[in-house]
């Protein structure tokens, strides 16, 4: 629980953990990092990053066939794509937003 992100790195991400006992911080090692933010997402985050956010509407840069946004290699989908509506996404029409980033196969 008290573990927060310091950065993510090509290779994964790296931790600050109180659960280190010499309190430095852990690099932890994945092909993929999703960043699930809640209700309303932190748009600061997105900005830090480098993702353009339209000012009026919030909606970031992306590419409609793949969901890449103006950042390589971040992808972003569901309720966040769709910037200050997040109303707009149901599971009915965001359930297949992954399959744009990972393809269609099942």
């Amino acid at each position: 629980m008290d573990t927060t992100v310091e950065r993510f790195v090509p290779e994964g991400l790296v931790l600050r953990t109180s659960d280190n006992a010499d309190g430095n911080p852990v690099e932890l090692h994945a092909d993929r990092v999703f960043v699930l933010i809640g209700f309303l997402p932190d748009q600061d985050l997105y900005r830090r990053i480098g993702i353009e956010l339209h000012p009026e509407t919030g909606v970031p840069t992306l590419d409609p066939d793949t969901f890449e946004t103006n950042v390589p290699g971040v992808h972003m989908v569901g309720s966040i794509t769709r910037g200050f509506a997040l109303s707009d996404v149901f599971i009915e029409n965001g359930r297949f937003d992954g399959e744009k980033v990972f393809g269609g196969g099942r």
